[in-house]
């Protein structure tokens, strides 16, 4: 069954922002995670995705995400600085990026770790870069911004952007792979700011799951779209048709014309999430479980 009710926040490049003025109750030390679904329209110049503690009159324990233009598409940069830099600032090192190309017009699950000196870059839960750090930056808690390199004007983010979701926790990608594609509750260990946009205060502020963030404000027009402005975007659920009760912890395959493969687990209430980021074609999809001693095989086709 098809997702409905999702919200993303579209940015359309020339000024939209969001900004959030402090992560209440936590502290950011060595480990840190920033992980969200990214949908890119064509722009050929840097675009940014994330910076914190990073203003005009901020210029230390700041951190910045963004993606640099590569070949039909962008790859992650990802920097900090405190006294001096931290991760690499030159994006012009193939090392320091992300090894593979994001393509416009696509859905990604993208998430950087940092790890003390270590960080990782993870696209659709498959690592596809590390990078070392000089130095151990530990970032300060205010003045989070989303789609734009707020000290500098410029950098602005074009496309679709959902499922912020940021830690003081080093994700592990077995964890990164597990949550991807589905809700958190917002009380997860480790959890410092979660935002999905399907629910806001007014047009122009957005909620924190955690409690953590005071609202989001969003400037010079960015606004949240329906959720199926991507591709697609879908929660399945397993029901055992005797009892009409969900079945947990179940493993289930899926497959579709083109040979992508992928399999899920169900969660607590029999359900898993799968979106344009898993590769599947939105139709022609075919769900296979494989049932056990007392039932079936059961097999259902999109």
């Amino acid at each position: 069954t098809a997702s409905t009710t999702d919200y993303a926040l579209y940015f359309d490049g020339l000024d939209d922002y969001m900004y959030c003025s402090v992560i209440n109750n936590v502290t950011f030390g060595s480990q840190f995670t920033i992980e969200m679904l990214v949908n890119t329209s064509p722009l050929k110049r840097s675009k940014v995705l994330f910076t914190i503690s990073r203003t005009k009159t901020d210029v230390k324990n700041e951190a910045l995400l963004w993606l640099i233009p590569a070949e039909q598409g962008d790859k992650l940069h990802f920097w900090d600085y405190s006294t001096t830099y931290g991760f690499p600032t030159r994006h012009n090192n193939p090392n320091n990026l992300s090894t593979i190309v994001l393509k416009t017009n696509q859905t990604y699950h993208i998430a950087f770790v940092k790890n003390g000196l270590t960080g990782t870059y993870y696209v659709n839960g498959q690592l596809v870069g590390t990078v070392t750090a000089a130095v151990d930056v530990h970032y300060d808690n205010d003045s989070v911004y989303l789609g734009a390199n707020f000290r500098d004007n410029e950098s602005y983010f074009r496309g679709y952007m959902d499922e912020v979701r940021i830690w003081n926790v080093a994700r592990t990608q077995s964890e990164i792979q597990t949550y991807m594609n589905k809700k958190l509750t917002g009380q997860e260990d480790g959890l410092a700011v979660y935002w999905d946009f399907d629910e806001n205060v007014t047009a122009t502020t957005v909620f924190d799951l955690t409690g953590n963030c005071p609202d989001g404000t969003l400037y010079n027009g960015l606004h949240r779209v329906p959720f199926e402005a991507f591709p697609f975007n879908w929660v399945v659920t397993l029901t055992d048709k005797l009892t009409n009760t969900p079945i947990t912890g179940a493993t289930v395959y899926a497959y579709d014309r083109n040979g992508h493969f992928n399999q899920y687990i169900t969660d607590e209430e029999g359900a898993f999430r799968i979106g344009d980021y898993s590769g599947f074609s939105n139709t022609g999809i075919i769900f296979f479980y494989p049932g056990d001693e007392t039932y079936a095989p059961a097999t259902a086709r999109h």
